[in-house]
């Protein structure tokens, strides 16, 4: 989501990432989870004035939750190569430049889980118990 979101926000895309952040936070399936998230955004004011604050913000968050749940650190700076920056959609409706961002965001993603295997294998371990 946040890899998607705008280079230059509009005001309302602003509001809207925001109410998005706070809405998951209220629906998420565990309780407990979801109100650590709620405790994290009254902590660390949502960044959301470009994309790369967003997902910077977003990778720090992950990495307390990360930290908290002795799982390894993630490096912030490899979040592009891992997610991408295209919705990964193949919709014909998008035009040609839409088709040639998710196919390099697959691409990427691709690259980044060969690339990173171990790493990913070790946040991807079976979960800890809550804290």
């Amino acid at each position: 989501m946040a890899a998607s979101y705008p280079k230059k926000p509009t005001l309302s895309k602003k509001i809207y990432i925001v109410k998005f952040l706070h809405s998951l936070a209220d629906l998420y399936p565990c309780e407990v989870c979801g109100g650590h998230f709620k405790k994290m955004l009254a902590k660390y004011p949502i960044k959301n004035n470009s994309r790369k604050e967003l997902v910077y913000y977003l990778c720090g968050l992950h990495n307390i939750v990360n930290k908290r749940l002795g799982k390894p650190h993630f490096d912030c700076k490899k979040a592009f190569d891992f997610w991408g920056g295209g919705c990964g959609c193949k919709a014909k409706k998008h035009g040609k430049n839409h088709k040639k961002i998710g196919k390099n965001r697959k691409k990427n993603s691709k690259k980044a889980i060969k690339k990173n295997k171990k790493e990913i294998n070790k946040t991807i371990e079976k979960p800890k118990q809550h804290k």
